[in-house]
């Protein structure tokens, strides 16, 4: 039986600089970014579907009633009509009873106004999912469609579905965004199908799988992300993202196995792994601290030799930790060679508060004295 999906946080207002798809089977589903609007509004409070037009710069003088009547067609009266914005930026919606304008994306239940916590009378009221057989940007689609060859085609630039701009640069999102508009058994397969080419000769198809599993963490075959950290570090390692010019395929998997690492006992285990060796974690070590800071503590040593340039990160990542340890650290630090008297000391003055702050510095300047 179709099931309704509804947005993320109940909904999105998104600006013109945001997706605001045509298609009633389109919801957010990212858990983070991107946005994507919600077409599916509905007033908690008139119970009108909401109403939307781009490139106005406000609602000009007219009550919500009137601009909603404006943005049906109507020709209202009793104010002035909303005007248009003279760069066609900016998305006015309405209800009968709330107007809302906004020049960028913005949650319906985020206040307007930090003061007053004014927010939309609005929430998502629900999307329907992608039946098949169905036709999806030109694409045929049914119970017989090898996910395989498709998701691969895609992934690796064979075959371009249209992607607005507002979504382009998310590696494969077509295909992620695929698998949340269809029903079981066609998103397993599909997932399934992604997770055997997290071990593609493609260094290309191989990120955007990585991607697809940073979008949907929870996808059936997101497991075999730590079994490939595990088995085949190899072809993640120093392996470059053929579209950045600073990120390699290790940092994507690092972080798609940080939103895991709670609920997959492997996961945790290869984040720990990564930790230790060359190239380190980078930014994860944030969470993995947040989470294990007596771990990390135990295995500071390894981890600065592991990643010396990223000493500023581990030390801001268990700061809150026990003080004393974290005071050894920050020596290791020094003796170890990782940073210079004035750069650790510059650094407890700008990130660490007191007490650990005023330690570290009086530390630093004790072995400063020792040498």
């Amino acid at each position: 039986m179709s099931s309704v999906r509804r947005c993320r946080d109940d909904g999105f207002l998104v600006a013109t600089d945001g997706w605001l798809p045509e298609a009633p089977f389109d919801w957010h589903w990212p858990p983070l970014a991107p946005r994507i609007g919600c077409n599916s509004l509905r007033c908690s409070t008139c119970g009108q579907v909401v109403r939307q037009a781009a490139g106005y710069a406000g609602p000009g003088t007219l009550p919500p009633a009137a601009v909603y009547e404006f943005l049906g067609g109507g020709t209202p009266t009793g104010g002035d009509p909303p005007p248009r914005h003279p760069e066609g930026r900016g998305r006015l919606y309405s209800c009968t009873c709330y107007t809302a304008h906004v020049f960028s994306t913005h949650g319906v239940h985020e206040p307007f106004d930090p003061i007053s916590e004014e927010t939309t009378p609005w929430a998502c009221a629900g999307h329907p999912p992608l039946g098949l057989p169905a036709q999806l940007d030109g694409m045929a689609l049914d119970s017989h469609t090898d996910w395989l060859v498709l998701a691969r085609e895609v992934f690796s630039g064979a075959r371009n579905p249209p992607v607005d701009p507002a979504v382009k640069e998310v590696q494969g999102f077509w295909i992620a965004r695929l698998y949340n508009l269809l029903e079981p058994p066609a998103t397993g397969a599909l997932a399934h199908a992604v997770s055997t080419m997290l071990l593609d000769p493609e260094p290309r198809v191989r990120v955007t799988a990585i991607r697809f599993f940073q979008l949907n963490d929870d996808a059936p075959g997101a497991d075999r992300l730590a079994a490939a950290a595990r088995d085949h570090s190899e072809l993640f390692v120093g392996v470059r993202d053929p579209d950045s010019a600073t990120l390699t395929l290790w940092d994507w998997l690092i972080e798609a196995l940080d939103w895991r690492m709670r609920a997959d006992p492997l996961a945790l285990k290869e984040v720990q792994a990564g930790a230790l060796r060359p190239p380190g974690i980078a930014r994860v070590i944030y969470s993995l601290a947040w989470q294990h800071p007596d771990w990390v503590l135990d295995h500071g040593a390894a981890i600065l030799a592991a990643a010396p340039r990223d000493w500023p990160s581990l030390l801001n990542a268990v700061k809150g930790a026990d003080l004393d340890r974290v005071v050894a650290l920050a020596c290791s630090v020094l003796s170890g060679g990782y940073a210079l008297p004035d750069e650790l000391t510059g650094f407890a003055e700008s990130h660490l508060e007191d007490p650990l702050r005023e330690r570290v510095v009086s530390e630093t300047n004790a072995q400063r004295q020792r040498s």
